[in-house]
């Protein structure tokens, strides 16, 4: 039985195309895919699926998201929530190894390059002409907000976003996200200038900011003698990120708001890597973040390990000028063998030790924070099927951050 197929209808170079040819080139392809010949129905949905296929990864250890949910969430209920929250490569981030991942953000490990790095930069200053085009409106934005990495003075690439989550607009939030992961140990500052509100006028800094920003005198700053004394101390913080900014070519006098952070994971692990795989008592095999740990198979790591695990923050206090958080890391050894409890007790001798040499953590202050780490009470120690024993120590430290708009 001979199999035929309807042939598109050729058109010159040039011709205006009809409906009826475009009809005839519908018809073509149908009936190749109808006929089943190649599994060309198939290999369609697989190509397409094989682009976002694992789109999102692991939440940083053994939990994954399905494979397809993107057709599910982003492709059937998109407004369901908010994807990614955090920044590709991290746990909850894009997956870069997914194609599209790839694609966008980039995987040296392919040898593939950013979608912002293959764009021609755009110029970031108008001389006060106003934008003209969509080009220059995207370019405005880019020179209006921005992060910058202080260790290379490199500008971050990233987008900014309005969080629709809350239903009072005075409660949304602006989000700044990395497309980038951020590299460990470099010190980063965003600032914002010259924002305008949804009824185009200009969002003023803040009294705290502008006082520290213009270098006024804070003793006579009309606020309580607590918040005075946070706001010098973060003062003595923010000064050497303004001069750096500066020497960057940034214009501080219009910022309206700024910060500084440090990859903190970085001063953890260099403590740790110091105490634990240097000199004749070296003992652990591996030093990582929840990140690297997403990256390999429970099973694959080399144990013993310790895994540095940040666990979130909570406002402390707030008022119109200094928010503090208190921000909780867990500090995890992982030990191979250990099935059950049972099994554990032999390792138990072992672990002992290192969680005391691990305890020292207390007392040394992270990058960017301001109080040291101070002990708080762990997770129950967590014996995986793959035959690892986890015992997490916890640990809390603040950050004081000036108030903005």
């Amino acid at each position: 039985m001979s199999v035929t197929f309807d042939r598109a209808t050729h058109v010159e170079a040039g011709q205006k195309l009809s409906s009826k040819q475009l009809g005839a080139l519908a018809s073509a392809f149908n009936t190749r895919l109808r006929s089943g010949l190649g599994d060309g129905d198939w290999r369609i949905a697989f190509w397409n699926h094989a682009l976002v296929r694992q789109i999102r990864n692991s939440d940083g250890a053994f939990t994954f998201p399905s494979q397809a949910e993107f057709f599910i969430y982003q492709g059937v209920e998109p407004n369901q929530g908010q994807w990614p929250l955090t920044g590709p490569g991290d746990p909850e981030g894009t997956n870069v190894n997914s194609i599209l991942g790839a694609f966008v953000f980039g995987n040296e490990a392919m040898g593939a390059y950013s979608e912002s790095s293959r764009l021609a930069a755009l110029p970031l200053d108008f001389g006060g002409v106003p934008p003209q085009t969509p080009r220059d409106v995207w370019a405005l934005g880019k020179w209006q907000r921005g992060a910058i990495d202080l260790t290379t003075g490199n500008q971050i690439p990233h987008w900014v976003e309005v969080d629709q989550r809350a239903d009072d607009p005075a409660e949304r939030l602006t989000i700044m996200r990395p497309a980038v992961s951020l590299p460990e140990g470099h010190h980063f500052a965003v600032a914002y200038r010259e924002i305008l509100d949804e009824r185009g006028r200009a969002i003023p800094p803040s009294a705290a900011f502008r006082a520290i920003r213009d270098g006024l005198d804070l003793s006579t700053s009309d606020v309580s003698s607590a918040t005075r004394t946070t706001l010098e101390a973060r003062a003595d913080q923010l000064n050497p990120v303004l001069s750096d900014l500066s020497d960057r070519g940034v214009d501080t006098g219009s910022l309206i708001v700024a910060w500084d952070f440090t990859v903190a994971e970085a001063g953890m692990l260099a403590w740790i890597k110091a105490r634990t795989q240097q000199g004749p008592g070296a003992w652990c095999r591996t030093v990582g973040t929840r990140k690297d740990l997403a990256a390999v198979a429970e099973e694959s790591q080399k144990a013993p390990a310790v895994w540095v695990v940040y666990d979130g923050f909570v406002v402390v206090r707030a008022d119109e000028n200094i928010a503090t958080l208190a921000h909780r890391w867990f500090v995890i050894l992982s030990v191979s063998t250990a099935a059950s409890q049972r099994d554990a007790e032999p390792l138990n001798d072992m672990a002992g030790p290192w969680m005391k040499q691990l305890f020292g953590l207390f007392g040394f202050t992270p990058p960017g924070c301001s109080t040291p780490l101070v002990p708080a009470t762990p997770p129950r120690p967590y014996f995986s099927p793959a035959k690892f024993a986890y015992y997490p120590l916890a640990f809390v430290t603040q950050s004081n951050h000036c108030a903005g708009h």
